[in-house]
């Protein structure tokens, strides 16, 4: 008699519009599906079995289920995920989640340039809990805006025109870009 199927996992505490659930069960498994609930909506996951991973045993199977939800969606999600295993015994996980798929407010930049830092590039950034900025489509830096949103970076001189555009990123990973601004090279004033 084969010991009863049991499947676990540790749901992330706070999902965005793209996430996977990992988990493991006890035994190898034959079928695997899941669905998330949430508001009036659900939707299937896409789910694996990987019967190469195992907990504690070689004869268990790791697992993972993926989503990427419309825009819009927040609250609390339920994940139903059900398994059965090569005896066909069958098991149920269910556990909720924090759905957040809103991205933060579009950041707004602008350049300054002064003789002895060079080109800064300044702006607000609301509900990010970080800014990234790009020059010329790479990525430049990070940080985090202060509780008002504002952030700055100091990018220095430039040789030529440069492209320049910031990314607000929220906690669970939403993302709004800014409009890019071209900063040109700076004049240089001779006698």
């Amino acid at each position: 008699i084969p010991t009863p199927l049991r499947l676990s996992a540790k749901l992330p505490p706070l999902v965005a519009d793209v996430f996977e659930i990992r988990g493991v069960s006890n035994q190898m498994l034959g079928t695997i599906s899941g669905k998330l609930v949430y508001g009036s909506g659900s939707m299937p996951l896409s789910m694996a079995a990987d019967n190469n991973v195992a907990e504690g045993d070689s004869s268990g199977t790791g697992w993972v289920g993926s989503a990427s939800l419309p825009p819009g969606i927040d609250g609390v999600g339920t994940a139903a995920i059900v398994a059965t295993d090569t005896y066909g015994q069958r098991d149920e996980f269910v556990g909720t989640l924090t759905i957040d798929t809103t991205p933060p407010g579009t950041p707004t930049i602008t350049a300054t340039y002064t003789a002895t830092n060079g080109w800064k590039v300044s702006g607000t950034a609301t509900d990010a809990d970080k800014v990234r900025l790009w020059v010329n489509n790479k990525p430049y830096g990070t940080t985090t805006p202060t509780a008002t949103g504002a952030f700055t970076f100091t990018i220095g001189t430039v040789a030529a025109t440069t492209t320049v555009w910031a990314m607000s990123i929220d906690r669970t990973g939403n993302r709004t870009p800014s409009e890019p601004i071209n900063i040109p090279t700076a004049l240089r004033l001779s006698a």
